[in-house]
């Protein structure tokens, strides 16, 4: 592959946390992520598996410049994110997005399915009538292998786990539509 290919390029990327146990202890220094390496090329997975503790939640908030890193370079779309300024990195959110392991803890047992997926699409302005929001959160759905009609129930009215992990997924898709013509354009190939 060529290097146009390559949606996301880390180079030393690299986290330590300064850990205090009390005032009069040595300041112990943490290595979550230590010199980090990896291309991501457009159209790719990468998954990231480890034990716990092993820095996995740490390299997603680096990545998403949720926290600042020690050193190296995040690269997107050939460009570095790490100095960018909050006000500067805000298109990243639309682009990059987290599915935390516990799907519980990051759904609201008090608000519907439909609206929990519908949040991201409206925050970002990608959609302005209500029917299209309607019709795009039905077709993220159906796409996870789910019915439409999943968009009036509440989060806790899941049997499984696994069904939670999907509406996460639903509220976590690139809401682009950029994103989705290209993602139309793979599947008809």
């Amino acid at each position: 592959m060529t290097d146009t290919n390559v949606l996301l390029s880390v180079t030393g990327l690299t986290k330590h946390f300064n850990i205090n146990n009390s005032w009069f202890s040595k300041p112990l220094l943490l290595h979550a992520v230590d010199d980090m390496h990896f291309q991501l090329h457009r159209g790719e997975t990468l998954g990231v598996v480890g034990e716990s503790g092993s820095g996995k939640s740490t390299l997603a908030r680096l990545l998403l410049k949720l926290i600042p890193a020690t050193a190296g370079e995040v690269n997107y779309q050939g460009r570095n994110i790490l100095p960018l300024k909050e006000s500067q990195s805000g298109y990243l959110r639309k682009d990059m997005q987290m599915i935390f392991q516990d799907p519980y803890a990051s759904l609201d047992p008090r608000v519907k399915i439909g609206n929990s997926i519908a949040e991201p699409l409206r925050e970002h302005k990608l959609y302005h009538r209500k029917e299209e929001v309607l019709e795009r959160v039905g077709s993220m759905l159906e796409r996870v292998g789910l019915q439409r009609e999943m968009v009036n129930r509440f989060p806790r009215g899941y049997p499984t786990l696994g069904l939670s992990r999907y509406v996460c997924i639903c509220r976590r898709t690139p809401p682009s539509r950029k994103y989705n013509k290209s993602l139309e354009r793979r599947k008809s190939e």
